[in-house]
């Protein structure tokens, strides 16, 4: 561990006030720059991945869950769904529930304020969608109950391979 200076610049700079930025946005931009610190230290040190990798990918699993649920929650304000709000920790349900939320939203702009997203706005939304998609189901496969990169045993004690 890193021993901290006392002095009221550290003081000031290490109190955290958390409640100020409990929302989805403030929680996943804060992984994200954990996240990118990770990779910035590999990258200047010039030194392997090994020693990190399993904070890196915990921290990259964990932007695409929160990223997911940030947008859940913000589309369910346009998508008029209530469903999967609460969708826990599975990559490939809250991938699906977020393709829900941006459908319903299209659907609803359109019975509601006679707006019609255009087709190519649409087929940008599914090519990013199939890309992010392959991603998303990757980990999904690798981590599908959020701990593979964090502990080295599965909820059952049982020693994950």
């Amino acid at each position: 561990m890193i021993n901290i200076p006392k002095s009221k610049k550290n003081e000031n700079r290490f109190t955290a006030n958390v409640s100020d930025f409990s929302s989805f946005p403030n929680y996943l931009g804060s992984y994200k720059e954990s996240f990118d610190v990770l990779i910035k230290e590999v990258l200047e040190k010039k030194s392997h991945v090994d020693y990190l990798s399993y904070p890196i990918l915990f921290l990259a699993r964990h932007c695409i869950e929160l990223g997911l649920k940030t947008n859940i929650y913000y589309f369910s304000n346009y998508s008029k769904k209530n469903d999967c709000l609460n969708a826990g920790h599975n990559l490939e349900t809250l991938f699906e529930c977020f393709k829900t939320h941006i459908e319903g939203t299209f659907e609803n702009f359109k019975t509601n304020y006679n707006f019609i997203v255009e087709k190519r706005d649409k087929d940008f939304f599914y090519k990013r969608y199939n890309e992010i998609k392959k991603l998303n189901t990757l980990f999904h496969h690798i981590d599908k109950y959020s701990i593979a990169f964090r502990y080295p045993l599965d909820l059952n004690d049982i020693e994950l391979a």
